[in-house]
């Protein structure tokens, strides 16, 4: 075959299919399969660089809704999403979101409001530790108004036979020394019952009560002349004290107790209470009785007084200072 005529048998598929480049409208649609295989369709002589730019062409038509590729408006977007990417990078932080930076800087204001809070707080107790301090020592430098040790208006106990009782201890023993007094109250059962004219302790007087820390003695007051006890001095005991006067308990600023458990109480406790119930209510008939009863007067902790205890204290009325600050009591008298 000659070289006219190969190019002649070529013209007619060039004619047919061929257009200047642009495919005839015998396929305004060809597949890739169509334009790739010159062997089963060898018709469609297309070149790969008319493919690529008719694929380029169709990219371009499926991106219409936005910039068109390399124009100005294409470079600004780019440029922006870079911008906003590495800012981004920059803070740590996502879109959004607050950045580390100003979280650190909220997290510190928080913490310096907690730190001044708390420095209030600090202050508050401080001041009123120096209170509680300064009204103790004017209570320990002002005269005693009660007797030290076992004496008429101080410690008495109850010889009346009408009330008089004494169970469960032995009798109290008187020692002193340097100004100090120390009466002393050895108990040898877990539950005693102890009656008294007067219940009132000196300034310069401890009140120790030898007991197991299970164990509970019921000081109980019987004044016929309807004062209430003052307890200026010291009162301890390893076990429950309890200290019933119908008539008044007052705790003055010089006063310091320190027992396992303390029950003071303006009002009255029987034996048949004490040893069966303790301070508990009895139950019968589905109705509880009161443990406490006749309660007339009030139970008074001046400013100044130390009364410590294992478990939190009750009494009718009054502010207890337990540690380092002033501590509202429950009601106990009913």
């Amino acid at each position: 075959m000659s070289p006219s005529n190969a190019v002649k048998r070529m013209e007619p598929a060039a004619r047919t299919n061929v257009n200047g480049g642009r495919f005839t409208p015998r396929s305004k649609h060809p597949s890739p399969e169509s334009i790739m295989d010159r062997s089963d369709n060898p018709r469609l002589n297309i070149k790969p660089i008319a493919y690529a730019i008719g694929m380029l062409l169709l990219s371009g038509a499926a991106q219409a809704a936005g910039p068109r590729p390399f124009s100005g408006d294409w470079f600004a977007v780019k440029g922006a999403t870079r911008a906003a990417t590495a800012e981004a990078a920059r803070s740590g932080g996502l879109p959004g979101m607050t950045p580390p930076l100003a979280q650190q800087q909220q997290a510190n204001a928080q913490l310096a409001r907690s730190i001044a809070n708390l420095g209030q707080t600090a202050a508050a107790i401080a001041a009123a530790q120096a209170q509680q301090a300064a009204a103790r020592q004017a209570a320990l430098n002002a005269p005693g108004g009660v007797p030290d040790g076992l004496a008429s208006g101080g410690l008495q106990v109850d010889n009346n036979p009408a009330t008089q009782g004494w169970l469960n201890a032995a009798a109290p023993t008187q020692s002193s020394a340097g100004g100090h007094t120390t009466v002393s109250i050895n108990q040898t059962k877990d539950k005693a019952i102890l009656n008294w004219q007067t219940f009132n302790v000196g300034k310069n007087t401890e009140v120790d009560f030898h007991q197991q820390a299970s164990w509970a003695v019921l000081n109980r007051v019987n004044d016929p002349n309807g004062r209430p006890s003052e307890i200026e001095g010291q009162i301890k005991g390893d076990g429950t004290v309890l200290l019933m006067n119908r008539n008044g308990i007052v705790f003055t600023g010089s006063s310091q107790v320190n027992v396992r458990n303390l029950a003071a109480a303006a009002a009255a406790m029987s034996d048949d209470q004490f040893t069966t119930h303790g301070i508990y209510s009895a139950q019968a008939n589905g109705a509880y009785s009161s443990a406490f009863t006749d309660a007339a007067g009030k139970v008074l902790v001046q400013s100044g007084a130390q009364i410590t205890t294992a478990t939190p204290a009750s009494a009718t009325q009054g502010a207890a200072t337990s540690c380092c600050w002033d501590r509202r009591w429950t009601t106990a008298a009913r």
